[in-house]
């Protein structure tokens, strides 16, 4: 086993990491943070399934630590709010807000309904878009598997804080967010870490932290 590089992120509100971090993965115990069947299975079915019950991004311990440092968050798409409720239960102060919550089963978001799984939200997620961003610029901005979609974009226009946390791949085959998105990030922010994340088969996903420049 290769040497283990330790994630130290700023306290808010410095943000003064001088280059991008990757730290690798310490031993991930799939019953702490999700069934089992999640981190073993490579079905694209299983994937489909469980990402509309729970995330369509597996967190592990070191994501959710490094989130824990760059509390206060504001989350946005939140979909069923399962990470949220995951730092909830770490103490951490996050506000999640979502377009269309999955609060019942008869919920019309299709992020969260297909026909094999229907998912309801695991915490507290208030409905509320993009326009949300400008009402919290004193959070740290927190977006996993943003669809693509304008709704990505929008928030970072409307964002006026200084911190953004990003879970999402830019693949060929399956992207979050938008290129326009992704241009302006890297025009207005500055990589600060790279966190690995357990991946399904054929998606190369992870968090980032990035810093206004």
């Amino acid at each position: 086993m290769g040497r283990t590089t330790t994630l130290t992120l700023p306290k808010r509100p410095r943000y003064a990491l001088a280059s991008p971090i990757r730290p690798s993965c310490d031993r991930w115990r799939p019953r702490v943070i999700v069934p089992a069947c999640l981190a073993t299975s490579s079905s694209y079915s299983a994937r489909d399934t469980l990402a509309v019950r729970y995330a369509h991004a597996i967190p592990n311990k070191d994501a959710l630590d490094a989130l824990v440092e760059l509390a206060p968050l504001v989350e946005l798409g939140a979909g069923t709010g399962y990470w949220a409720w995951l730092l909830r239960r770490r103490g951490v102060d996050i506000l999640a807000f979502d377009t269309c919550p999955p609060i019942d089963a008869g919920h019309d978001n299709l992020y969260h309904r297909n026909a094999d799984a229907v998912g309801t939200c695991w915490t507290t997620v208030q409905p509320g878009g993009p326009e949300q961003a400008v009402a919290f610029p004193d959070r740290t901005l927190f977006l996993c598997w943003p669809p693509q979609t304008n709704m990505a974009e929008q928030a970072l226009q409307q964002y006026l804080g200084q911190c953004l946390a990003l879970v999402g791949t830019r693949q060929s085959s399956i992207t979050t967010a938008t290129p326009p998105f992704y241009a302006a990030l890297r025009e207005q922010f500055a990589l600060q870490a790279i966190v690995p994340i357990p991946q399904w088969h054929g998606i190369d996903d992870r968090l980032t932290v990035w810093v206004r420049r």
